[in-house]
């Protein structure tokens, strides 16, 4: 079960991958989430393209599509509010290429296991959720991936529940328990220099 864990929360970072939809209804959120999960999955499986090229690749579909200003802002908590513009652009830019070499690092995990896509629902304006099951070795898992429309009318992938436990609230106490004894810059040198961390 923990290595399946540690392959879902891998998934969940690389499968954010809901595209630019202008329709709000759950027909077309759907339709989108299940095409694009299969794009990813095509990419994963895929022998033919060089390891590096099909990890950029991979990465390149999440970039599109993640709101990273979000789940970034939402990682931060409440010390968003403390630090400069200047600060909040960089902080942005360091979780976004923090997120990606997590998943380059740990898509090897993929061994073709199976994915059960349920179908999304809104749960308020602007607010909608999409459940799906990952199985392997006789376990399912339970994902909720939850999107929120932007302000341009796009839905996007902000945060997503494993089993119950959010990434973004996880990663929300990782960083205040960083903050409460180091400074924001050692925070930031922290997520560009993961392996060199204790």
């Amino acid at each position: 079960m923990h290595y399946l864990k540690s392959f879902v929360m891998t998934l969940s970072l690389f499968v954010l991958t809901v595209p630019v939809i202008q329709a709000g209804d759950v027909e077309d959120i759907n339709s989108m989430v299940k095409k694009k999960v299969a794009v990813i999955f095509d990419l994963l499986g895929k022998q033919d393209i060089e390891k590096n090229e099909r990890n950029e690749k991979i990465v390149g579909e999440l970039n599109e599509i993640m709101d990273f200003q979000l789940a970034a802002y939402l990682s931060l908590g409440k010390h968003w509010k403390k630090i400069s513009k200047t600060q909040k652009k960089e902080f942005v830019e360091t979780f976004q290429q923090y997120i990606n070499n997590y998943i380059v690092e740990k898509i090897d995990l993929y061994t073709n296991q199976k994915i059960d896509i349920g179908d999304s629902k809104i749960v308020k304006k602007g607010r909608a959720e999409l459940e799906i099951g990952i199985l392997s070795g006789g376990e399912t898992l339970q994902v909720n991936f939850k999107l929120r429309k932007n302000k341009k009318k796009e839905w996007r992938v902000y945060d997503v529940d494993i089993e119950g436990v959010s990434l973004i609230t996880t990663f929300r106490s990782q960083f205040s328990g960083v903050l409460k004894n180091s400074s924001f810059e050692e925070l930031l040198e922290k997520l560009k220099n993961p392996t060199e961390q204790s």
